[in-house]
């Protein structure tokens, strides 16, 4: 008897094709979508602006999940050290980009979160009294959509759980859906008390010209916080843990079953390579900089990321790819009865 099943399977005998794609892809979305915390955008921003940038993140997020949660994790730990008195929520919002400075002539402009702590504490500028109650009133986050996605992770994992006490295979696609629900878990922690889809930010308005320290920096564009990812400067420990946690749920399946020989090569390597690559690159980046000639690292630091990106790609193709061919019990279903006691 045949024990892998090619092709699309449909429904009536059991679980489907149509049906497995759908629960992994919608897990995928709303645990990706929903934990996106973009900066406050700037108001010269087109209205286009939001929406590529979610959906930016949203590539990020499916292709190198770990990121977003680095992304977090350093967000998170650059708001507590702003220094200032506020609520974590009101530090968040500062750290943000929530605050833009109107000058005398009426021009906007963002300035640096620790150079607007230093003017508050200075004097220079005025602190504003912005309340939690107004920062929440601004933030949209959905309490149904973090009901939905709690439903439908809690009902994910319970599937996968059971198909484990039955014996039952699962496909890297579910385990690529149970990585970035652990990804999603991390990120959602650490930007727990950050604003969400905060459209509108608070204009300061001076009411003196302020030095020439400050105007320096007010009127640099380069450092504008709306919508610009300048939250890359992770540190290697870090990054490596949340790889590590990432790649491990694809090393599940190094004995998987694959339609071919190559494929469970290349996913062994892959899956390997998750945790091994980025401490690779952070042992470049950080240490044969004080060793070798200035510069001489770029190449490998940019190559080693080139060949990370390409792992990635590899893992999320495969995810699809390999449902072409896999074992005939993927397709059986839970047999709840037995997962429960009863007479």
């Amino acid at each position: 008897m045949n024990s892998t099943v090619h092709g699309w399977r449909s429904e009536p005998d059991g679980r489907g094709t149509a049906s497995l794609l759908w629960s992994c892809i919608f897990t995928i979305f709303i645990c990706t979508w929903s934990i996106i915390h973009i900066d406050v955008p700037h108001p010269d921003r087109g209205w286009l602006f939001v929406p590529l940038e979610k959906c930016f993140y949203l590539g990020v997020g499916l292709v190198a999940p770990e990121i977003m949660s680095v992304l977090a994790i350093d967000d998170f730990f650059d708001t507590r050290s702003t220094g200032v008195q506020w609520t974590f929520k009101q530090a968040w919002f500062l750290s943000m980009g929530g605050f833009l400075v109107e000058d005398l002539a009426g021009q906007l402009y963002p300035i640096e979160t620790s150079l607007l702590v230093d003017a508050f504490r200075d004097g220079i500028i005025p602190i504003p009294r912005v309340t939690e109650a107004e920062i929440n009133d601004k933030s949209k986050a959905d309490g149904v959509v973090k009901a939905l996605v709690s439903l439908q992770v809690i009902w994910f994992l319970a599937q996968l759980v059971a198909r484990a006490a039955q014996h039952l295979p699962v496909t890297t696609l579910e385990l690529f859906t149970t990585a970035i629900i652990s990804r999603a878990a991390i990120t959602y922690a650490f930007w727990w008390m950050k604003p969400q889809d905060v459209n509108k930010p608070v204009v300061i308005k001076l009411t003196t010209e302020p030095p020439p320290r400050y105007l320096q920096y007010i009127r640099d564009d380069s450092l504008m916080h709306g919508g610009d990812a300048n939250h890359y400067n992770s540190t290697a420990g870090v990054f490596v843990c949340v790889c590590i946690l990432f790649g491990t749920c694809h090393i599940v399946g190094w004995n998987f079953e694959f339609p071919s020989h190559t494929e469970q090569l290349l996913w062994r390597i892959a899956s390997a390579s998750c945790p091994t690559l980025p401490t690779l690159i952070f042992l470049i980046g950080e240490k044969l900089d004080e060793i070798l000639p200035p510069g001489f690292d770029f190449p490998l630091v940019y190559s080693l990321t080139l060949i990370y990106l390409v792992i990635r790609l590899y893992l999320f193709v495969e995810i699809f790819l390999g449902l072409r061919a896999v074992p005939a019990g993927v397709y059986q279903s839970v047999n709840w009865t037995s997962c429960f006691p009863h007479i």
